[in-house]
């Protein structure tokens, strides 16, 4: 999932799709969007990787809204600025309102039990819902968090490279030694390990 660094385009020159080929070249098609990596890297995550097509539907209609979201709210530049704790909690707490607005752990529970008995998926949707409930609690926690990062870091007696690089974050060896060099950006999280976004340890 993770091409090499020297594969990728610089900072300046990254937008949602790669640059066109060359007049000399033989089309490849059509780039993959960064919403496209974002739900690829997803899927190949265990997790994800054994959602039916029906649960793959509803994970993709959610990547999608979610990357438009942090292009939105964060605006398009924030995505190929350096990744930072406080813009990777902003995306993250990002991406935890839309879960909350967005109904979508039941929808996402009833589209993966499709083929189960139809009341059991039900009440299946309303449990794992009940529990989104807990969600706002979570974000709340998280904003106080960025708010005074600072201060949290001193707490726990960590400075931000020792978080970064922690099992908390859960970036991969390839994404740390890019975080080292001062070279990762959100992008870069979303298309190559989207989970250290999407999920929360």
């Amino acid at each position: 999932m993770e091409p090499s660094r020297g594969n990728e385009l610089p900072v300046e020159a990254r937008t949602d799709t790669a640059p066109s080929p060359s007049p000399t070249s033989p089309s490849p098609g059509p780039a993959p969007t960064v919403a496209q990596c974002t739900l690829s890297s997803l899927l190949s995550d265990p997790e994800y990787a054994h959602y039916p097509e029906t649960g793959r539907r509803v994970l993709k209609e959610f990547v999608d809204l979610a990357v438009e979201r942090l292009k939105d709210e964060l605006s398009s530049p924030y995505l190929t600025a350096p990744c930072t704790l406080k813009s990777l909690l902003d995306a993250k707490i990002t991406v935890l309102k839309l879960v909350t607005e967005d109904d979508f752990i039941p929808r996402l529970v009833r589209a993966n039990m499709a083929e189960a008995d139809p009341e059991f998926a039900e009440a299946a949707a309303q449990l794992f819902g009940m529990a989104g409930e807990l969600l706002p609690m979570l974000i709340e926690q998280m904003e106080d968090i960025a708010k005074d990062l600072p201060a949290f870091l001193a707490q726990n007696e960590l400075t931000e490279e020792q978080l970064m690089l922690s099992e908390n974050v859960g970036l991969s060896p390839s994404l740390q030694e890019t975080y080292k060099r001062g070279e990762l950006t959100i992008r870069d999280v979303l298309v190559h390990q989207s989970a250290v976004i999407f999920k929360n340890r």
